[in-house]
């Protein structure tokens, strides 16, 4: 059984009902990792991670529901994602981190990026300003 340190959070959620391997509490997808079986619904229920994957799911759903979404034009080229070839993304802007201004907690005055967010498979696409 493989050990967790005191005092991260981290702590097994169940074992995979197939193979017995530890489902920890911080494990990403609705499936076991090692044997690909599905796992229980009340299972997935107390992933944390899986949780607010599943919670970025909906908000990209809600976003192309509402016509939020968009299409992405590069130099007068439409550009599908790189991982499932969709056309269609929801933006959001995202303040870049920096060093220095993280010591002077000013990180709000940092350079800000443009994300592109598939509304399919929610690859994040980021774009600088010129």
């Amino acid at each position: 059984m493989e050990e967790t340190p005191r005092g991260t959070g981290r702590h097994e959620v169940a074992p995979c009902p197939k193979c017995g391997k530890p489902i920890w509490s911080d494990h990403p997808y609705s499936w076991c990792s090692k044997c690909g079986m599905p796992l229980p619904a009340d299972v997935q229920g107390r992933l944390a991670t899986l949780q607010g994957v599943k919670k970025a799911a909906a908000d990209s759903r809600a976003a192309a529901e509402e016509g939020r979404t968009t299409t992405l034009v590069v130099d007068g080229r439409a550009v599908p994602c790189p991982i499932c070839g969709h056309d269609r993304y929801w933006t959001r802007e995202t303040v870049m981190s920096d060093r220095g201004l993280a010591l002077f907690d000013a990180e709000w005055a940092g350079a800000s990026a443009m994300n592109y967010v598939c509304d399919r498979c929610g690859h994040v696409l980021w774009f600088m300003p010129k």
